[in-house]
C-alpha cells in the first residue's frame, strides 16, 4: 500500500512555507536515465508522478501571491512563484532566488545577490528590477507580507541586473525573516495594472518562477498543476500536484483515510480525528513548532522574577525592532 503522509503545521507562515517547497527541493535533483532498449523493442513510458494534496478551502487573498497572508495562500503561490531564500525552523534561510546576502553595517544595507540561473516561466530572467518592484509593492500597499518592512527600509535600488540594495533607516532584527515570506513577481507582467490589491492573477498563462505550471482548475472542487520541463533549479521529480479542495476537515480526514489523497498540510481544527490518522500504519504525521517566539512570560512565583523592579529592567532591555 502506498505511504501516504499527514502534516500538522501550528501558527507559522514561515513554516507553511518550507514545508511547501519541500517537494520542489526534493525535485532538483538528476533524472532516471531510461536504459536502451533491447532487441528493437522500445520500453514503455515511465508512469508519472502526482501527488495529491488536499485543502478545505480557496486561497482567502484570491490570486494575488503578494496578497499571501495564510496558509492556504502560501500552499497556493509556492506552486508558482518563490522568495529570495526560505526560513528554515533552526533559524537558517536557504538560498533560493537570491545565492547570497551580506550586511553592510556602515553603510546600514542590505546587498542581496540573486542566482545567475533564475528565470520566468516565460522565458525571462528574474532581475532586481522584479525583486524592487515586489517589495516596493507590497510596502506602498501595506500588504501582510512585505509591508512590515515599510517602517525600516529608506529605499531599495536595482544596482545591477542581478543585485538588490536595500537602504536602510537602521538595525532590524527580523529582516531576513519578513524578506522570506515575500514572493517575488515579474515586474514586466505586474507593473501594467494599476491598482494591484485588486489584481486577480489568472492561472492560464501565469507567469512565475516556481517549478509547476497551470493546467485545470475548477472552482471549489481541485487546482491541477504539472511540471515545467524548463524549470531553472533543474529537473522537477514531482510530474503532477492536484489539489482537492474540501467543504470540511471531517471529509478531509476521511479521504486520508480511504488513500484518496497523499498529504494533508495545516491542520487548524478538529484535532479529535488526529488519533485515527495516527492509528493508521500508512500514514505519517509529524507535527513542527514554529521558528519564531510569539510571546514571553515569566514565572513571577520563583525569585527573582516575582520582583516588578527585575520584569521592568527585562522589558527594558528586550531589543523590539
Amino acid at each position: 500500500m502506498t505511504s501516504r503522509k499527514l502534516l500538522t503545521l501550528f501558527g507559522s507562515i514561515c513554516l507553511v512555507l518550507v514545508l511547501a517547497a519541500m517537494p520542489f527541493m526534493a525535485a532538483c535533483g538528476p533524472e532516471e536515465v531510461t536504459p536502451p532498449p533491447e532487441d528493437g523493442v522500445t520500453p514503455p513510458p515511465p508512469e508519472k508522478s502526482v501527488l495529491r494534496g488536499a485543502w478545505i478551502e480557496m486561497p482567502p487573498s484570491g490570486r494575488n501571491a503578494l496578497m499571501a497572508n495564510a496558509a492556504t495562500d502560501w500552499g497556493w503561490a509556492t506552486l508558482f512563484y518563490e522568495p529570495l531564500w526560505i526560513p528554515t525552523l533552526a533559524g537558517d534561510h536557504i538560498p533560493w532566488l537570491a545565492k547570497s546576502w551580506e550586511y553592510k553595517e556602515g553603510e546600514k544595507a542590505w546587498i542581496i545577490h540573486l542566482d545567475e540561473r533564475a528565470t520566468w516561466s516565460d522565458g525571462q530572467p528574474v532581475t532586481a528590477e522584479d525583486v524592487k518592484f515586489s517589495f516596493e509593492t507590497c510596502m506602498e500597499y501595506n500588504f501582510t507580507a512585505g509591508g512590515p518592512l515599510k517602517p525600516f527600509v529608506d529605499s531599495i535600488q536595482a544596482v545591477d541586473e542581478k543585485t538588490v540594495r536595500f537602504n536602510m533607516n537602521g538595525d532590524f532584527v527580523h529582516f531576513l525573516m519578513e524578506v522570506g515570506f515575500v514572493f517575488i513577481v515579474p515586474e514586466h507582467i505586474w507593473s501594467q495594472y494599476d491598482d494591484i490589491s485588486a489584481y486577480e492573477d489568472p492561472y492560464e498563462g501565469r507567469v512565475g518562477s516556481g517549478p509547476f505550471l497551470y493546467k485545470d482548475l475548477k472552482v471549489g472542487q481541485y487546482l491541477h498543476v504539472v511540471k515545467d520541463p524548463n524549470y531553472w533549479r533543474g529537473p522537477v521529480a514531482i510530474d503532477e500536484v492536484v489539489y482537492q479542495i474540501y467543504t470540511n476537515e471531517e471529509a478531509m480526514f476521511m479521504a486520508m483515510l480511504k488513500g484518496e489523497i497523499d498529504m494533508i498540510s495545516n491542520i487548524r481544527g478538529t484535532f479529535g480525528a488526529i488519533p485515527l490518522l495516527e492509528a493508521d500504519p500508512d500514514i505519517d504525521f509529524v507535527q513542527l513548532p514554529g521558528p519564531y517566539t510569539l510571546h514571553l512570560a515569566s514565572n513571577e512565583r520563583i525569585y527573582p522574577l516575582g520582583l516588578e523592579e527585575v520584569r521592568q529592567a527585562i522589558s527594558i532591555a528586550v531589543d523590539r525592532r
